[in-house]
């Protein structure tokens, strides 16, 4: 079974994200407390530059993570504004030129695409929110009422995507 491309580039996300707070975690562990203050009281030049040395060697470990993950980021926000435009992503084929009924059709294709692209912008919104909280406040906590909206949201979009899915590939 193939991986698609957004679940694949979320998984590097993901997978980036913790690297950077295992990173994080690491310097503020190793390198807070005792450690700064041993640092500031350091007169001596050279020693100083030998205490901070690594800590300058995880920050820029760090900063090369940030960057690696706003590729990321970005990379998945091109592909969302992809899949919104083209109505599927690369594991979907449909023929160009023949006309496509889907079960019971109103032929409103544009309506769903404007609805769908406004899901993708919400949930891009939402993440950037949810993400915003957690690390300005490790631990926020929502609503059981407003979580569980959240899950059945996504249960809803991905029966309807797995739905049109199973049509296009059956088509072939």
């Amino acid at each position: 079974m193939r991986v698609y491309e957004s679940k694949s580039i979320s998984n590097d996300i993901r997978k980036v994200e913790r690297e950077i707070d295992k990173l994080k975690m690491e310097r503020k562990r190793k390198y807070a407390g005792e450690y700064a203050r041993k640092l500031n009281r350091e007169t001596n030049p050279q020693k100083k530059e030998e205490l901070i040395k690594p800590v300058r060697e995880i920050t820029k470990k760090i900063n090369d993570l940030q960057k690696q993950l706003s590729v990321l980021q970005q990379k998945e926000l091109d592909y969302i504004d992809k899949v919104a435009k083209t109505g599927y992503d690369q594991e979907l084929y449909i023929d160009e030129g023949k006309d496509v009924e889907i079960g019971h059709t109103d032929d409103e294709p544009e309506m769903i695409k404007d609805t769908v692209y406004q899901m993708a912008e919400y949930s891009i919104k939402l993440y950037k929110m949810v993400d915003y909280l957690e690390k300005k406040y490790p631990e926020v906590d929502f609503p059981h009422w407003w979580q569980a909206k959240i899950v059945k949201a996504r249960e809803y979009v991905g029966t309807t995507a797995h739905y049109l899915e199973s049509k296009v590939r059956n088509e072939h």
